[in-house]
């Protein structure tokens, strides 16, 4: 039992567009569900979709001076301290280490409880590989971020592991997953054609290996194999003229980012979901990305990279394949063997169906819930 009767107000704060972020958006129903008040401070997206969130939640949106490197982060950082500073809240849930600085320097003159979201394992982005400067700095504000947290959260097995020795002071963490709310299965309509698609949903950002699954796309023997890419980012131009010079326009289809409810009536129409990150860095090794769950809970097979969590998950529900992203020649034959292969496929597609009752939101709902509530107990 809660100790108090007055009701939490919660502050949730993100330096990315909230209408995208289906953790974050789970997160705060979580909150809402446990009686809080609930508040959200996000970047001012660019899409013209907009997030259906429940009326009592005041969402301001901060625009951003640039779409990344220093000038996004100190301009996003310089609005979002005004703010702290001036709003009354009882919990601060900062999601990730970039708004920090503005949520440290709030710290020193207000009193509330502050959750951490590590929805990445920082210390081994990309982004700050080769930069020794830049990464001490935002691994020193995480660490100080952590001394001043009172709940941390993060999204898979072995990144919890690898916080677990970075941090050993800190020890309240909670995993919680990406995994989407459980939808019943949509069956797919009977197809008479003979092609065998494939499907991307997400950014289209370096690193996520769709370079590679259009070379090896062109590679394929069986022409039928067709692609949809849906979603945006730096590379889309670059994916458009990739697919330009591989004689690829006719079998590769480009679609916007779209909202859940739109995503999952369009998986089920495919054969095969990709994801495809190369393991560059310890980040992109220690990935259980939200792509991967929601293939799942469409009832849709996955081709994933070979690195180990998502080869541990396949493994153990029998729910596709993996494939080293890093070669093109590899994952060609893999596509033309499983086009020739629909045995298979529909044994996998039985077996996601069954997994996904286990992955997904509701179960992890529990433990979020959990624990909220014994923050104030």
């Amino acid at each position: 039992m809660r100790k108090t009767t007055k009701k939490i107000r919660a502050l949730f704060v993100t330096i990315n567009p909230i209408e995208h972020n289906r953790r974050l958006q789970n997160q705060i129903n979580a909150a809402l569900k446990s009686g809080w008040y609930v508040e959200v401070i996000a970047a001012r997206s660019e899409s013209a979709l907009t997030v259906t969130l429940p009326v009592k939640v005041r969402i301001t949106r901060l625009p951003l001076l640039a779409r990344s490197g220093p000038l996004m982060f100190i301009g996003f950082n310089k609005l979002l301290v005004f703010l702290l500073v001036f709003r009354s809240y009882d919990v601060l849930f900062v999601r990730g280490v970039w708004p920090m600085p503005a949520v440290l320097f709030a710290k020193l003159f207000k009193k509330f409880r502050l959750i951490y979201d590590a929805h990445e394992y920082f210390a081994g982005l990309p982004s700050l590989q080769n930069r020794p400067l830049r990464r001490s700095l935002w691994l020193w504000l995480e660490k100080l971020g952590l001394k001043k947290s009172a709940l941390a959260l993060t999204v898979s097995e072995p990144i919890l592991e690898q916080l677990h020795r970075r941090y050993p002071f800190f020890t309240n963490w909670q995993l919680i997953r990406n995994v989407p709310p459980f939808r019943q299965p949509v069956k797919a309509a009977e197809r008479s054609d003979t092609e065998f698609r494939l499907v991307y949903h997400g950014y289209f950002m370096p690193e996520r290996g769709l370079e590679n699954l259009l070379q090896a796309l062109s590679r394929c023997t069986n022409k039928n194999i067709r692609l949809t890419l849906i979603g945006d980012g730096v590379l889309k131009n670059t994916l458009q003229q990739i697919c330009a010079e591989s004689a690829l326009t006719e079998r590769v289809r480009f679609m916007e980012m779209q909202l859940m409810d739109r995503l999952f009536a369009l998986l089920p129409e495919n054969d095969l979901g990709i994801v495809m990150l190369l393991p560059v860095s310890d980040n992109h090794r220690y990935a259980l990305p939200n792509k991967f769950f929601d293939y799942l809970m469409a009832g849709l097979p996955v081709l994933a990279s070979n690195i180990l969590t998502m080869q541990n998950y396949i493994t153990r529900y029998e729910v596709g394949i993996t494939v080293d992203p890093q070669n093109p020649a590899a994952i060609a034959d893999l596509l033309d063997e499983l086009a020739g292969n629909r045995d298979i496929l529909q044994r996998w597609r039985k077996n996601c169906i069954a997994a996904a009752k286990e992955l997904c939101w509701e179960n992890e709902e529990v433990l979020i819930r959990r624990a909220f509530d014994h923050l104030f107990t």
